[in-house]
Parts: C-alpha cells; sequence; structure tokens
C-alpha cells in the first residue's frame, strides 16, 4: 500500500458492485468463445493437414501464421475475459467480529501490472518455447489472481482499493477506507486476519530516488512483524533480488530514527534465493516465499519450478504454500479456542463433505469402468452425450461440495488467539 492508501472514494460508497453484472458475463462468455476460436484456428491447419495425408506442399508454410493469428485471438479473448471478470468483482464490505478473512496488502503502484495478464501473447517464450504452450493458451489471469486463488482455502481475500479507480480489479475484494486515520483501521484487520499477506515490492524500482510511497508499505510491514503472530504472516518477495535489496534499504532507512530497542524487535529479512534455473528460461526469477519460525527466525523459500507445459504461476505458489497452510493449521489446532463444541462441529461437517466427494468420485468411476467392460465402448453420439452429460454433472456436483467442505472448513477456525479477539462466538465467512 502507498503512502494515504485508504483515501475516500464517494463512488464506491455503499455498492457491493461497482460494473454492470449482465455486461461482466457477456464479456466473460465472448472472451471463452473468441478463445476457443484462436485455439481452432492455431490448431486448425495443422490438424487439417495431419488428417488428410497430403504430402509436402506450400499449404505447410500457413502452419506458422495461422499459430500467430490464433495466438492473438486467444489473447483478445483472456482480455475479454478479465474485464468481465473486473465487472463482476464485488466491493468488500469491512469485516465484522467473527467474519475469516485473509488481509492482502501490496503496493498500489503494481496494481496495473499484477491485475493484468500474467502473461502476453507478444513475449518471445510464449510464442517460441514448447514449455510455454500451456501458459500461452490457458493461463488467462492476472499475477493477482493465482495468488489469491492459491490463497483462498484459507478464506475471503481482501485488499485495500486504490482511491477513485473505475473498477476494482479482478482478485481479492477491494476495501475502501477513509482518508483520514486510515492507520488503525489496518492494524484492526491485521489482529482479526486469519492470515496477513505483505507484497515486499520497493516504491524506489518505479520512482528512483522518490521515498512517496514507501513509508506505507514498510509500516505495514513493521506494524504486521509486531501484531500477528509469525504463523499467520507471509510475505510474497519481489521477483529480482535487485528490488528485495531496495525494499531492505528502505525498512533500514525507516529504523534510523527508532531506538536501539525497537530495531532489535523488528526480525531481520532473510537473504534472497533465486530459484533454480529452468530448461528454455533461464534469465526469468520468479520470487519467492518469506515466513518466520516461533522465534521469527526468517526462511526464504523459492517458488519451485512448474510443471513444463503448464508454467502457470497458481501451479507454483500452490505447491510452495502448502506448508505454510499446514504451519498455520497445526497453529491453529493448538490454540484453546480450537476446543469449542461449536467449532469441532463445523469441522466434523468438513470432514463428512469430503468423505462423500470421495465416495461420489470412486462410485463414477466405478460405474464408467464396469459399463464400458460390459457394452464396451461407446456406439453412437447418443451413448457419448449421455457420458459427457454424467460427467459434466459428477463435476458441477464435486464443485458444489468441495465449495460447502471449503466454506465449513473456514467457519471452524479458531479466532486469533489474544488478537482482537473478546471470545469465540460465530465464526462467519463475509458476504
Amino acid at each position: 500500500m502507498d503512502l494515504h492508501p485508504a483515501q475516500s472514494d464517494s463512488s464506491h460508497s455503499g455498492l457491493s458492485r461497482t460494473g454492470s453484472k449482465p455486461f461482466g458475463i457477456a464479456l466473460w462468455i465472448s472472451g471463452w468463445l473468441l478463445s476457443l476460436l484462436g485455439l481452432a484456428m492455431s490448431l486448425g491447419m495443422l490438424l487439417y493437414l495431419g488428417y488428410s495425408g497430403r504430402t509436402f506442399s506450400w499449404e505447410y508454410f500457413l502452419i506458422f501464421p495461422s499459430m500467430l493469428a490464433g495466438g492473438a485471438v486467444v489473447h483478445c479473448g483472456q482480455l475479454l475475459r478479465l474485464n468481465g471478470r473486473r465487472r463482476l468483482a464485488k466491493i468488500a464490505p469491512f469485516p465484522a467480529d467473527g467474519d475469516v478473512f485473509v488481509l492482502y496488502l501490496r503496493a498500489f503502484y503494481r496494481d496495473a501490472e499484477k491485475t493484468g495478464l500474467e502473461r502476453s501473447w507478444l513475449r518471445p517464450e510464449a510464442l517460441m518455447s514448447l514449455p510455454h504452450l500451456g501458459t500461452f493458451f490457458f493461463s488467462g489471469h492476472s499475477i493477482e489472481e493465482h495468488l489469491i486463488s492459491s490463497l483462498r482455502g484459507l478464506g475471503p481475500v481482501i485488499a485495500v482499493g486504490i482511491p477513485g479507480e473505475p473498477l476494482p480489479p479482478a482478485g481479492a475484494r477491494r476495501l475502501y477506507m477513509p482518508q483520514d486515520g486510515w492507520e488503525e483501521p489496518v492494524k484492526d484487520l491485521m489482529s482479526r486476519a486469519r492470515m496477513v499477506v505483505i507484497a515486499l515490492d520497493p516504491r524506489s524500482v518505479a520512482t528512483p530516488g522518490g521515498t512517496d510511497g514507501a513509508s506505507g508499505l514498510v509500516w505495514e510491514f513493521l506494524q504486521a512483524t509486531r501484531i500477528v503472530p509469525p504463523e499467520r504472516l507471509l510475505f510474497v518477495a519481489p521477483e529480482t533480488e535487485e528490488a528485495f535489496d531496495l525494499f531492505r534499504a528502505e525498512v533500514a532507512s525507516a529504523l534510523r530514527g527508532c531506538s536501539a530497542e525497537e530495531r532489535a524487535s523488528v526480525p531481520e529479512l532473510p537473504e534472497f534465493r533465486p530459484a533454480a534455473r529452468e530448461f528454455m528460461n533461464k534469465e526469468r526469477s520468479s520470487g519467492g516465499l518469506i515466513t518466520y519460525s516461533t522465534d521469527w527466525a526468517p526462511s526464504f523459500s523459492p517458488l519451485p519450478p512448474a510443471f513444463p507445459l503448464y508454467d502457470v504461476l497458481r501451479a507454483r505458489l500452490r505447491g510452495a504454500l502448502r506448508p505454510v497452510k499446514d504451519r498455520l493449521a497445526a497453529y491453529e489446532d493448538g490454540l484453546p479456542q480450537a476446543n469449542d463444541p461449536g467449532l469441532q462441529d463445523w469441522r466434523r461437517r468438513a470432514e463428512l463433505i469430503a468423505l462423500m466427494r470421495t465416495v461420489l468420485l470412486v462410485l463414477f468411476g466405478f460405474e464408467l469402468v464396469s459399463a464400458t467392460l460390459r457394452l464396451g465402448l461407446p456406439k453412437g453420439i447418443g451413448e457419448w452425450s449421455l457420458i459427457v452429460l454424467s460427467f459434466l454433472f459428477t463435476l458441477l456436483i464435486l464443485h458444489v461440495t468441495g465449495k460447502m467442505a471449503r466454506d465449513a472448513r473456514i467457519r471452524s477456525v479458531p479466532p486469533p488467539g489474544g488478537r482482537g479477539s473478546d471470545g469465540i462466538g460465530p465464526r462467519r465467512i463475509p458476504p
């Protein structure tokens, strides 16, 4: 967040959504249709020549131009879907007592980059490198959306919105605050959040020599280390070691006017650890995650390499966040509030729903295999249509029950012990 992150914006007051929902849905559907058209354009010529059995001819020279044209159409479809999701984004109300949420803090000046598409079709590796074809066709989300999707299992993710922005971006739900006295509401949110996630981006990268805006993010870093237990705290390191060193220098500069006792109470930032080099992508750096142990010993975990054909940030984040989530769960299980009968009842509901999903999946697989052994492979459009409809219905049931299980697990979370909670009370998911 920048120096004055919470300026008032009357255009958002009292509204739950700023964009037109029908228009957003239309953009989203149009984007998918356009992306499918681009995919057909990219692969159509290749499939036509492959199935036609023709020998080498001038038509083979059309394969690469058709793939480029199809890629451009896919990219336009991704932009339409992203724009549609922005119009469907809701504005978050200020969380009430008992709400379970994750607080995401970041520098405002990076929003334009992090809320745009993860990668553009014009990037050379997206066009030329085989390991990036999966990302090229199937990503279509922003960097922030990938991060928020990886955190959503912990609860709804909220972030302070930029004042005056015409539409909230897709990703974390935006929360708008008054201009004066924003520090206390942010500290209150820190104390009640299930987890606080801060992206450590130095302002100096955007404005060399400038300090305006840096103090806001540094202030949040310092306050988070004082208010939030280390098990509930996660920092996202910038992509390059240079940017990380700049943020470290900004923290050191902010501490120069503090007493020796205050400086000693601030935990140290770890050394930057670059990720292992990857095949056909040796110049890329992906940043990493910073966590602290119970005694505030720092740890830097670079994002792991992704599967070559599906180089999407979400795949990297899910693997890197798994130990973070396990540590948070172990910490919450050790809280005295975790033994509350109401919370344990929600935990049992989540386990029962998860068991039902597993049984449903096993039954569907068993029926599919047994029908194939009895009747053979489907013959005709009717039998194939029945299998496809059954598969889609099963996916719908799995999606609904998965959301029910996730909501039940979130409702079973104990409140932060001694951190702004006056009792357990009913746990609630913000609307």
